[in-house]
């Protein structure tokens, strides 16, 4: 009995050996590791939560304040049956492209109010880039070539044409544009460097603004684009109206000055892809794509992302949103031949020297007519294949079909 607690005793005297402890710290170390992969996918699904409300919430504000404003209307009647030069509305670096008197002529248009007050220009000689359009490319700008050493498509490439708001005398164009697009709710906050201290709301102090007014951080805006209904549907009154919510969207003129091969360096906000193949789209529940563009243009297109699918159909531009249900992104870089795309090119078009890359696409949205053969494949015409416009940060699209009567 003496010799078993002696035992005992001699056991507990000896301890924990260090190996024991190392191990120990191991597998604490392996759970904190296995913690910490968990935060940045855990942050990322909150603020696509927080996206997904503000988005809604948003796209239905501004869709109201839009139609109560009357901005369409409204600068037909302020222009006294001109141009709408003095109205709300403003086309950007052109007054005279749109006559807002006759709304049954109007063409399809984007409503961005603070790109137009932040851009100064609205060409680049040397390449395909023109920010009067939505996106910003020429009409017969190749989306199968590097933008800044453009080649051109044989038949004309549907844009949508930029609007702004016109200025005040008081107030600058930018001054009324945040006004119009910064969402009010979003303000600044200071945290300051004593962390016991409580934040506070960042103030705009400058003389063209009341003392101590909280000023938004800009981290949602917005985008309309409007794209009236053609006469061949029976719905020319009409118009499709689509609020755009984008997060921490990016302002920056991201034109190069030279001709440029690093994809990250030319024109990332508004890129261009073409359609090559598509299946379904049939009964409102969607369908699957396939894309290809330069090798010189980003190839990032994720789940989540919005897209616009541009064509040409019964002579009249067509414009829709759509999101991507599932993407590989730009997982090939292949030769810019049909073999290699999937398609084929129209007989007088000398395809680039450069290559593309190749993305399959699954896209949630309305049905729509992609202009392809029987093989699913792009046709003999050309004229009303299919454009997609990708722009990052879109977190949510709001559509309606609206009077133009309305707007």
């Amino acid at each position: 009995m003496n010799m078993a607690r002696t035992s005992a005793a001699r056991m507990l005297a000896k301890g924990v050996t260090l190996v024991e402890v190392l191990f120990s710290i191991g597998v604490v170390l392996i759970g904190l590791l296995g913690l910490l992969s968990i935060l940045p996918l855990a942050g990322q699904r909150g603020q696509d939560a927080i996206s997904l409300s503000v988005g809604a919430e948003y796209g239905d504000r501004v869709m109201t304040e839009l139609t109560s404003r009357g901005w369409l209307t409204n600068a037909s009647a302020a222009a006294g049956g001109a141009t709408g030069v003095g109205g709300q509305l403003i086309p950007f670096a052109d007054p005279t492209a749109i006559d807002f008197e006759d709304l049954s002529e109007l063409p399809a248009i984007c409503i961005d109010p603070l790109y137009v007050s932040q851009q100064n220009n609205t060409s680049s000689a040397f390449s395909a880039y023109n920010d009067r359009n939505f996106p910003y490319y020429t009409v017969a700008y190749d989306s199968l070539s590097n933008p800044s050493d453009a080649g051109t498509w044989p038949v004309t490439v549907p844009r949508m044409l930029r609007v702004g708001v016109s200025s005040a005398a008081s107030l600058t164009a930018l001054d009324i544009a945040r006004s119009f697009v910064e969402r009010p709710d979003d303000l600044v906050v200071a945290q300051p460097e004593d962390k016991s201290l409580p934040p506070s709301l960042s103030s705009l102090e400058t003389a063209g603004s009341a003392y101590g007014k909280s000023f938004p951080s800009g981290e949602y805006t917005w985008l309309v684009t409007i794209d009236p209904s053609d006469e061949a549907s029976g719905n020319s009154r009409f118009a499709s109206v689509s609020v755009v919510v984008i997060r921490q969207r990016d302002y920056l003129r991201d034109f190069p000055s030279v001709v440029e091969t690093d994809p990250e360096r030319n024109g990332v906000a508004e890129r261009t892809a073409y359609v090559t193949q598509a299946a379904g789209f049939r009964g409102g529940a969607g369908g699957s794509v396939t894309i290809a563009s330069s090798s010189h243009v980003v190839a990032d297109v994720s789940v989540g992302d919005w897209v616009m699918l541009s064509a040409i159909a019964g002579g009249e531009p067509v414009h829709r949103w759509y999101r991507v249900l599932s993407s590989s992104g730009g997982d090939r870089t292949v030769d810019v031949t049909p073999v290699a795309l999937g398609c084929t090119f129209p007989p007088s078009y000398t395809p680039p020297t450069t290559r593309a890359w190749i993305g399959s696409l699954t896209l949630d949205g309305p049905d729509w007519d992609f202009g392809l053969a029987n093989d699913g494949g792009t046709d003999a015409t050309y004229a009303n294949n299919t454009f997609m416009t990708i722009v990052p940060g879109v977190v949510s699209v709001t559509e309606r079909l609206i009077p133009l009567s309305d707007l």
